[in-house]
């Protein structure tokens, strides 16, 4: 399932307890506790699968309208070719490396790790023959924006919608970011949702109308180098089918309110047997069909959220928790624990939550329902979302 503009597949995963970090700033991620009725566009695909889907460890996320800590790495240019084999397997997932202490730098142990997401992506822009959509919320990583430059010099269509709000210099409001004008300058056009007060929240791209990635990454230096993401990379004509109509919802017809349509594969079938529902926010049935879920959950739910406030998930929670024999857990990100959060709740309820202990962010928006189900995409288990 997935909500807003994002897919997720089924993954076997395990929850590893985390820590709260005393010293973590929390201000500016204040604005996703409030309770407006903003429409934020978002997706989420929910993946079933008896078989393992074959995943690596990487790093993800990046800081959703926050205060970025500046990039330490060295920005050279890189060399987009064979950086990573593309996976053989019809679906694929990637996370960011696992943080080391209290106040380790992610981002040195990102960049040396061969699995992490940022190879793939760049492999993947790298592969395009013919066209490249991206509906990204946040982009200011200079390599990713090269990628996409480097595609557009090759012949590859390429075009990019985003949040209004982050195409502007986050020092100086009055200028665009580098990455606009460097894409912009290249001939890319990159549209946006204008000043309407919600997040164009999604996070994929399409590549040759085969290859869908999507998750909770964005295309920031922090989410990819320092908070913990997840991507799923399919290759599914049918599942691209489903992104390329919300994609032309956003880019040619400029539809970033409730509208719902409907979606060309509501079922795509894996050759490995995997099935993937896809659904997008606002008005695409998201939250009704992820409650669905764990609803009919018979044993488990875990759970990653970096903003979960929606009361009506946590009560299927609290209540699944009293059937004798079932299984909740999950992890918040510290730093929304306190504010709006179901997080005491479940505690009171003898849930055992935790917050993260990353200094950045805990980026994730999954949840595992019974060991063969995944919920995931840039869909936050939240009112606005």
């Amino acid at each position: 399932m997935i909500k807003l503009n994002q897919s997720f597949s089924v993954l076997q995963v395990s929850l590893l307890s985390a820590f709260v970090l005393s010293s973590i700033s929390c201000s500016s991620n204040s604005i996703y506790d409030n309770q407006s009725n903003n429409q934020i566009n978002s997706s989420a695909s929910i993946y079933s699968s008896n078989a393992s889907i074959e995943r690596a460890n990487g790093i993800v996320e990046g800081d959703e309208r926050g205060n970025e800590p500046k990039s330490r790495r060295n920005t050279n240019k890189l060399k987009l070719s064979g950086i990573r084999s593309l996976p053989a397997l019809p679906i694929y997932a990637a996370f960011n490396n696992d943080y080391k202490g209290l106040f380790a730098d992610n981002e040195p142990i990102a960049h040396a790790d061969a699995n992490n997401p940022d190879k793939f992506l760049y492999s993947l822009i790298a592969s395009a023959k013919t066209s490249i959509d991206a509906a990204i919320f946040d982009i200011d990583d200079p390599d990713a924006t090269n990628a996409f430059i480097e595609a557009k010099k090759r012949g590859v269509t390429i075009r990019i919608v985003t949040d209004g709000d982050n195409l502007k210099d986050k020092t100086d409001p009055t200028k665009q970011r580098a990455a606009t004008e460097s894409l912009k300058s290249a001939g890319i056009p990159v549209h946006d949702d204008g000043n309407r007060g919600a997040f164009m929240h999604d996070k994929f791209i399409i590549v040759d109308n085969k290859w869908v990635w999507t998750g909770s990454y964005n295309l920031t230096t922090n989410a990819m180098f320092r908070d913990n993401n997840n991507v799923v990379m399919v290759n599914s004509p049918e599942l691209a089918q489903n992104f390329n109509a919300e994609f032309k919802r956003l880019f040619e017809q400029g539809l970033f309110v409730a509208n719902p349509h409907e979606i060309p594969n509501p079922l795509v079938t894996l050759n490995d047997k995997t099935t993937i529902k896809t659904f997008f926010s606002p008005g695409g049935g998201t939250k009704e069909a992820i409650t669905a879920e764990l609803q009919k959950s018979t044993k488990s739910i875990k759970f990653m959220a970096f903003s979960f406030t929606d009361t009506d998930m946590a009560a299927i929670l609290e209540q699944k928790k009293n059937t004798p024999g079932f299984q909740v857990e999950g992890i918040l990100d510290s730093c929304l624990i306190s504010q709006y959060s179901i997080y005491n709740s479940l505690k009171q309820n003898k849930i055992f939550v935790k917050g993260d202990g990353n200094q950045a962010l805990m980026h994730h928006k999954t949840m595992i329902i019974d060991d063969s189900i995944v919920i995931t995409g840039s869909f936050n288990f939240s009112k606005n979302a």
